[in-house]
């Protein structure tokens, strides 16, 4: 699989025989590559493309991908179940898994709005967790914080011992000490073969707090580097 970070949540993969895109965000530069962090829909037309739109957050989605559908009717679109229902895309709540177009989609409940998709293409599996995450807040009631961790496990150990050959997993700097619980946990119960960190707000120091964590054993495994917006990142099999 080959990978391109479009910022913030927002990535596009190329499995071999479909071209997916997860959360994109920032349209800018208009008409740029995928090496920019932008995508042109008109570009990539040799071979099938599925959009994702995790929830509603403007940080997740940008209505810019209903108009790319129009443009070019043969894109597919999913959406999370809390963005109003679109005549262009498919509504996928959780728990409903489509199976079409070479492609099996199943969604989770988020956390917070819209839902994590667990995509099977090509051969492999992909889970974008959206913002599906252990948000544990500093300033919370202590049992909403307990309901959200444990609202967020019920999710993860649904895909417990399943096959996932990439996550892209949310660490939050804004949560202070409890940035890294979400894809702690993520990583012990499912073991992903590759997992890259998102939602980080552009600030790449997460990288080195995560160098500096005592789980580092665990969060080293499989972990993809992001340095800057555009970067391209090729997995081997295997």
């Amino acid at each position: 699989m080959t990978i391109w970070y479009l910022q913030h949540s927002g990535f596009a993969v190329d499995t071999g025989n479909h071209l997916l895109v997860f959360d994109y965000y920032i349209d800018l530069p208009r008409g740029g590559t995928l090496e920019q962090g932008a995508v042109t829909p008109a570009l990539l037309r040799d071979k099938p493309m599925a959009v994702f739109a995790s929830h509603n957050h403007h940080d997740h989605f940008n209505p810019i991908i209903l108009e790319w559908k129009r443009q070019y009717p043969d894109i597919s679109l999913y959406l999370g179940d809390d963005i109003p229902p679109r005549e262009e895309a498919k509504t996928v709540p959780p728990g409903l898994t489509v199976e079409e177009n070479g492609l099996t989609i199943t969604a989770l409940r988020s956390t917070d709005q819209g839902v994590a998709f667990v995509v099977e293409c090509d051969g492999n599996t992909i889970y974008h967790a959206g913002d599906l995450n252990w948000w544990h807040w500093d300033g919370e009631p202590e049992e909403w914080n307990e309901e959200m961790g444990r609202s967020y496990r019920r999710q993860v150990d649904l895909l417990a011992g399943r096959k996932i050959d990439l996550a892209f997993l949310p660490v939050d700097p804004r949560l202070g000490r409890t940035q890294l619980w979400g894809a702690e946990y993520f990583l012990e119960k499912v073991s992903p073969s590759a997992w890259v960190p998102m939602h980080f707000w552009e600030k790449y120091g997460i990288f080195a707090a995560m160098e500096q964590s005592p789980q580092w054993p665990l969060l080293s495994r499989g972990l993809v580097k992001l340095e800057h917006r555009g970067q391209k990142i090729v997995l081997e099999g295997g």
